[in-house]
């Protein structure tokens, strides 16, 4: 057994293939268990992940997002913060050393259990949520059926279909080209936005001309900068092709 399945059989139990914890690390690219030491609070809140629907009836076959349960993203981060305490002198036996006990009863040396504060208007000002934050909690995995965009000549009713999908879940500013988000807030906000959208995308962009489109952004997670290519690529294409029928 190598490392990676070591975290994912022993400790965190993904014995499955189906697993969340084995769907979450394919999406955000871990192939090995040194990887998982550039996993971060954020991304485990920001980093969805795709799960195939099946078709019933007349219902086609749908891809949802998903995020993985708070208590999932905890258990990651504290195996991550665990390796992480063993200093630059780690081997990939290193993660042996972490058992399902341990892990248990490991807490990281900067936790410190604070004294409780008093009831007021400055315990109270200790829960105000970031936008960003807010985000999280209220984008919802619900099932909202993303259109596969698989074929060239559907453009415009995916098109439609799409931007009416992602105003649901409230995330059209990414599908505005010239929006720029302003106060520190709004920039955290919109990156969430933009992780989310990203990875709607490569779930449902199928056609090489748009995989090619997506490829381009892949380092920075750009959906706004995807969906304006696909726009100028796809747009202009459509609107030759009316003129080309109407002459």
């Amino acid at each position: 057994m190598d490392p990676l399945e070591h975290v994912l059989v022993n400790l965190l139990g993904a014995t499955t293939p189906d697993s969340s914890y084995r769907r979450f690390f394919e999406e955000y690219g871990i192939t090995q268990a040194s990887e998982l030491a550039s996993i971060t609070e954020n991304r485990l809140a920001t980093v969805s992940y795709g799960v195939l629907t099946p078709s019933v009836g007349d219902t086609p076959a749908t891809i949802v997002r998903m995020f993985l349960p708070p208590a999932q993203q905890d258990r990651i981060l504290k195996i991550v913060k665990w390796f992480l305490s063993k200093g630059t002198d780690v081997t990939n036996e290193t993660w042996f050393e972490l058992t399902p006990e341990v892990l248990e009863y490991w807490q990281p040396a900067s936790a410190i259990v604070a004294p409780a504060t008093p009831v007021g208007s400055d315990a109270r000002s200790s829960f105000v949520e970031s936008a960003a934050a807010k985000f999280r909690k209220t984008i919802k995995n619900h099932s909202v059926p993303y259109p596969k965009f698989s074929e060239d000549r559907f453009w415009v009713t995916w098109n439609t279909n799409i931007r009416i999908k992602l105003r649901i879940h409230g995330v059209q500013l990414v599908l505005d080209p010239d929006y720029l988000p302003e106060t520190a807030d709004e920039t955290d906000t919109f990156v969430e936005m933009q992780n989310f959208v990203f990875g709607v995308f490569n779930d449902i962009l199928l056609t090489p001309r748009a995989r090619g489109i997506l490829h381009k952004h892949v380092d920075e997670l750009d959906a706004q900068a995807v969906y304006r290519d696909l726009v100028a690529s796809y747009g202009k294409g459509i609107n030759a092709q009316i003129t080309a029928t109407s002459i």
